[in-house]
């Protein structure tokens, strides 16, 4: 069983250095602990960042513990996902198939 990491932590003081200066795509999920969604995301997530390892980073970011990147980027009170090239805000989604998120990818990767 590989025991990988495929969706590392992120918080306010590493999110510079992960996400916005990352040379690759990356995708965060903000989520609060006891949320079903967002571990329904998570598990989906998981799939995707085990499929795109190499090509794109993937982190989680709590919003039960840091609140100045999602007071940034408005997060509201449901799971969101943000996409990330070249440091850039490519777009944001919140709940979605692991096939709509697959699309948001392939298309940020063939940007």
């Amino acid at each position: 069983m590989n025991s990988e990491v495929l969706i590392n932590i992120v918080h306010d003081s590493n999110f510079q250095s992960n996400v916005i200066e990352s040379v690759e795509p990356a995708v965060v999920i903000f989520e609060k602990c006891f949320w079903a969604l967002a571990q329904v995301m998570s598990a989906i997530l998981e799939k995707l960042a085990d499929k795109y390892r190499g090509k794109i980073r993937f982190y989680k970011y709590n919003l039960d513990e840091h609140t100045s990147v999602s007071d940034y980027y408005q997060i509201e009170d449901s799971t969101t996902v943000l996409f990330f090239k070249n440091g850039n805000l490519f777009t944001r989604t919140g709940v979605e198939s692991i096939e709509a998120l697959e699309k948001i990818l392939v298309s940020m990767i063939d940007q």
